[in-house]
Order: structure tokens, then C-alpha cells, then sequence
């Protein structure tokens, strides 16, 4: 019966080690993985760009194949006003190029994360944390208003819960559109530090209706002190699902106990 115990405390113990190292909410760091060209990482003195009931959005390329389980970005709130989202749209586009610049063309994925009044232990289906500080300017393109030296602080949100995510393929170009619902205030997509990655982000003219997308140029002709590099601030990423630890660790303890048995009987 030792044998038979010792399989069953082998098999518990590295189910137990799956779960604990299976995905979770949680924010990103520079040097976390990362399933996109480069991580688009923000600009501490840069702009942040409305997106309260506006709709913007940016391109990346597949690094591998496999589905997008984490979506983080960063933001700020005008004026700093409290960072609280209520909910979250996304959605994923594929490339088109048929026009003077490539823009969103169809829509192959969506969802609204949403905050859940109604759970107070998990209610939210993202994560906001507090990121850094700066001196940024906020520029609402859909009314035109541009407010330099507007605020100090930037957020990371991350999106980590995501049911039947959207599957990526190496070396294809998408699009990420976001939009969000605050519970007070304005919030803006901050813009990117990192070199522009082929061609400058959108912003369409309303979420009510399918909107034109324009390129989103950069307000500080005006306002120097705030360069745009014509790319926002957010990373895609990519995990494996927490059943794959599972199945390949229960693999692995059945393939150590069958070696111990083995041993067991030649030795016996």
C-alpha cells in the first residue's frame, strides 16, 4: 500500500504546484514575457489621448502563435481625477491596407470587461494599479481640446480574466481598439515612448456607429514639450492555460511513480 499512497501524494502535491504557478491577475513589468513586436511602453511626459466614450486604436504584430490571455495598457485620468473605470470595450481588428494607410479592418474578436457591483470579493474583471508620475498633457481629439501640464498620474490596467480569448497567428499585423466608461471624468489612452511601429494610431469619431478612422497626429506643434510618437502605450501577452500545467505535471508524477515502481519490483 506504500507504493499506492506515495502515487497518490505525488500526484497532489504536483497538482497543487500547477495551480499555484496557473496564470492570475496580475500587472506587467519591463522584462515579462510578451507576444507582440516590442512592448509599447508609456511616456512619462508624454500625452494622454481621450478615450471616454470615444473609440482609438493601434496595430501590432504577432511574435507566436497561440491566444491573447493578457491585454495591459496604460492611462490617465484629466485633471487626475480618481481612476476608477467602470468597464472596458475591446476589440481586436485584422489589418487593412487597402486604403493611403493601413487602418482597422474587420472585426474578428470583442468583449466589454465590466466592473461587477454585485461581487464585492471579485468585483472587478480587470485589474487598475497606480504605474508612475510625470508631467503629461491631455488631448481630447474628439473635441479638440488640448491641455498641456494636466496631470501627474498614470495607471496600468490589465486584463488578465479573459474567456475564450482571441487566437493569434505568428506574424500577422491586428489591431487593439479600446474604449472605456469612467465612473467620473475623462480617461486617456497614454501614448508611447517606444519607436512608432509601422503606421500612427486612429481614433474614430463615435462608438454609436461604425466610425471613419483617421490618423492621430501629434497636438504638440503647438506645445512642444509633449512629443507623440504616434503609438500608445500597451502590451499583448500570452500564457499557457493553467489545464496544460496540469495535464503535463500529472504526466510527469504517473511517468516518476511508474520509474519507482519498476525499480521497486526488480530490487523486490
Amino acid at each position: 500500500m506504500r507504493h499506492i499512497r506515495l502515487f497518490a501524494a505525488s500526484l497532489a502535491a504536483l497538482a497543487v504546484l500547477a495551480l499555484a504557478v496557473a496564470p492570475a491577475a496580475a500587472g506587467w513589468e519591463p522584462g515579462d514575457a510578451y507576444k507582440m513586436h516590442y512592448p509599447q511602453l508609456p511616456d512619462p511626459n508624454g500625452w494622454d489621448v481621450n478615450f471616454t466614450f470615444g473609440r482609438l486604436a493601434d496595430d501590432w504584430q504577432c511574435t507566436g502563435t497561440g491566444p491573447v490571455s493578457g491585454i495591459h495598457f496604460w492611462f490617465s485620468m484629466h485633471e487626475d481625477y480618481i481612476a476608477e473605470l467602470k468597464s472596458i470595450y475591446v476589440g481586436i481588428h485584422a489589418n487593412d491596407t487597402s486604403g493611403q494607410f493601413s487602418k482597422l479592418g474587420e472585426l474578428l474578436w470583442e468583449r466589454r470587461f465590466e466592473r461587477l457591483w454585485d461581487e464585492p470579493f471579485e468585483g472587478f474583471q480587470y485589474e487598475i494599479r497606480p504605474y508612475g508620475t510625470g508631467a503629461q498633457g491631455f488631448y481630447d481629439v474628439l473635441w479638440g481640446g488640448v491641455y498641456p501640464d494636466n496631470h501627474q498620474n498614470y495607471y496600468q490596467a490589465n486584463i488578465t480574466d479573459i474567456q475564450s480569448p482571441f487566437w493569434q497567428e505568428e506574424g500577422t499585423v491586428y489591431w487593439l481598439e479600446l474604449s472605456v466608461v469612467t465612473e467620473s471624468g475623462r480617461a486617456g489612452w497614454k501614448t508611447s515612448a517606444s519607436q512608432q511601429f509601422m503606421d500612427r494610431a486612429v481614433y474614430g469619431a463615435t462608438i454609436y456607429a461604425p466610425p471613419v478612422w483617421s490618423k492621430l497626429y501629434d497636438p504638440s506643434i503647438q506645445y512642444t514639450r509633449h512629443p507623440f510618437s504616434g503609438d500608445f502605450a500597451f502590451v499583448i501577452t500570452t500564457v499557457p492555460e493553467p489545464s496544460t500545467f496540469i495535464i503535463w505535471s500529472l504526466l510527469g508524477a504517473l511517468g516518476i511513480t511508474v520509474g519507482w515502481w519498476r525499480r521497486r519490483s526488480h530490487d523486490g
